[in-house]
This record gives structure tokens, C-alpha cells and sequence, in this order.
């Protein structure tokens, strides 16, 4: 509970020192550099090489790159029919396609489940979450964000953004089986962590509840995917389709179900991909997300 508590100090930080103007209007941006250029690496380098790979990751596993690419197809739909512009859907996509599966996941985890089902919560923000943002989220990112999108502009994004170099070196540890010392996991780990505090307090300052420019429709949309919709087709594919039972599946569906990803946000706003949008639902999406989890889990209780 400590940490859903620190979250919503965070955020409630971040939005007072944007109202109190202390900083200047774009301070989130200099909080953004510093997690896409020294938090994300780190992590980076801490976790890939400790990813085990085995049959029992595939439904947790899984669950990261279904809800990503049912949001892909939903926002693409909604944009089509409310005529959403490229930015927005781009926005849309990143946050309410990938779930907070560490920062609100954990805490929700342990205390729904207890402290044993962090084994499969590792394993779906580890293996599943964080590969998936640092691959899909960038070339997402990069496609989204330019007005002629190319194979060429979006390579050159991938390679001009440090975490993916991170992410292969991290990836070659693995495969390669290679120890590293526990001072420079240490290392990689203090480096990382301060990317909680830092992206919450950067989505904090650029919350408004001034929703004046900003089409409702796209709040409504990315959150109906995010919290009800998204998880529903999760609940569906694992349960009555792949028959998957146990609480595996039920933690994973319940991690679907996370408000949107602080990492994702924190990357599209980089991205200049609509970030007063991506505040609004990133904010909305982890205040409400405490309710509706708690109502994912009475649905999944009788399963």
C-alpha cells in the first residue's frame, strides 16, 4: 500500500508544482530526458539479463502483446470514425495499449494475491512489458509522430533512442549467459529506480482538468479500451477460447487491467504525440484503474 500511496503523491506533485508555476510550463520535458537517457537504459541493463525463459511464461507473456494489439485495432477504428489526427491516435495507442504493470501492478498484486504472485508479475512487466515498450512502443512512437512516416525515419528514430541499445546489450548478456557482478547489477539498479517518482511527477505536471482543446470522445475511448474493453478481451481469450484456468491467468488478466503505463505516457509525450492528451488519460487512467482492478477481481474470483 505504501506505493500506491507515493504514486498518487507524485502525481499530486507534479500537478501542484505546474499550478503554483515554480517551473517553467515545459519542466516535464528536462524530467523526460532524464528517464528516456539514464532511468530506461538502466533498467535496461538490470533486467534483461535476469529474464528466465520457459512454457510457464506464455500466458502472462502474452497478455502484454494481445492488449497492445487489441488497442492497436481499437483506437485505429475509433480515430477512423471521430476523425482523431495522427497525433492522438498515436497517444492513444501507447497509453491505453500497455498496462502499469510494475509501479500499480505490484502493490495490487501483492495485495490481492499475496506476496507470491510477483513471480508471475515479474515475468509479465519484465519479459513482456518492458521488451514490448522498448520495441513496439518505440516503433510506434516513431511511426505516429512523423507526417510521412517511412521505413527509413523509423529505424532512424529506433537507433537514435538509447534504451534499445540498452535493451540488445541486455538481450546479448542473456543469451550469452553472462554474470554480471552484483555491484554493477547495484549499480543499474539505483541509476533506475528514481524512473518512478520522476515519470509520475512528469505526467503529474502535465495533468489538467481543463479539458478545453481536447476531444472528449478521445478520453472516453482510451480509457473504455484501457480499463473495461481491453481486459474484457483478455478475460475472453484466456478463459473461454485458450481454456486457461489457475491464478496465472487470473493475475494476468488482472494486470491487463492496470491504469495506463507511465513509461508508454512518458514516451509518447517525448514524441510530442498530443501530451496535454496523454496527462489527462495517463492521470484519469491510474486514479480510476484502483476501482475498476477491484472490480476485475470480483469478475475473475468465480472463474
Amino acid at each position: 500500500m505504501d506505493n500506491i500511496v507515493i504514486l498518487l503523491l507524485c502525481l499530486f506533485l507534479g500537478y501542484f508544482l505546474q499550478r503554483i508555476k515554480i517551473f517553467p510550463e515545459n519542466a516535464y520535458v528536462a524530467l523526460n530526458h532524464l528517464i528516456i537517457y539514464i532511468c530506461l537504459p538502466a533498467l535496461a541493463l538490470l533486467y534483461m539479463p535476469q529474464v528466465e525463459i520457459s512454457t510457464q511464461m506464455l500466458f502472462p507473456l502474452f497478455v502484454v502483446y494481445l492488449l497492445f494489439a487489441g488497442g492497436f485495432i481499437f483506437i485505429n477504428i475509433i480515430g477512423k470514425i471521430f476523425k482523431f489526427d495522427r497525433a492522438t491516435i498515436g497517444a492513444l495507442v501507447l497509453i491505453c495499449g500497455f498496462a502499469n504493470t510494475s509501479f500499480v501492478g505490484f502493490p495490487l498484486l501483492t495485495m490481492l494475491f499475496g506476496e507470491g504472485s510477483l513471480k508471475t508479475g515479474i515475468i509479465i512487466d519484465q519479459a513482456g512489458s518492458f521488451i514490448a515498450v522498448t520495441t513496439l512502443g518505440i516503433i510506434t512512437a516513431s511511426y505516429y509522430s512523423s507526417s510521412q512516416p517511412s521505413g527509413k525515419v523509423i529505424i532512424k528514430k529506433i537507433l537514435q533512442f538509447p534504451p534499445f541499445y540498452s535493451f540488445l546489450i541486455g538481450l546479448m548478456i542473456r543469451l550469452l549467459n553472462i554474470h554480471v557482478p552484483p555491484l554493477i547489477q547495484d549499480i543499474f539498479k539505483k541509476l533506475g529506480s528514481p524512473i518512478f517518482f520522476l515519470a509520475l511527477i512528469s505526467v503529474g505536471m502535465q495533468l489538467s482538468f481543463n479539458f478545453s482543446g481536447i476531444k472528449f470522445s478521445g478520453i472516453f475511448w482510451g480509457l473504455f479500451y484501457k480499463l473495461i474493453f481491453g481486459p474484457l478481451l483478455i478475460f475472453i481469450l484466456y478463459i473461454y477460447i485458450f481454456g486457461g484456468k489457475g491464478e496465472v491467468v487470473q493475475i494476468s488478466i488482472i494486470e491487463s487491467a492496470m491504469g495506463p503505463m507511465v513509461t508508454a505516457a512518458i514516451l509518447a509525450s517525448n514524441y510530442n504525440l498530443n501530451p496535454k492528451l496523454v496527462g489527462v488519460v495517463t492521470g484519469l487512467g491510474i486514479i480510476l484503474s484502483f476501482g475498476t482492478v477491484l472490480l476485475w477481481y470480483q469478475v475473475i474470483k468465480f472463474i
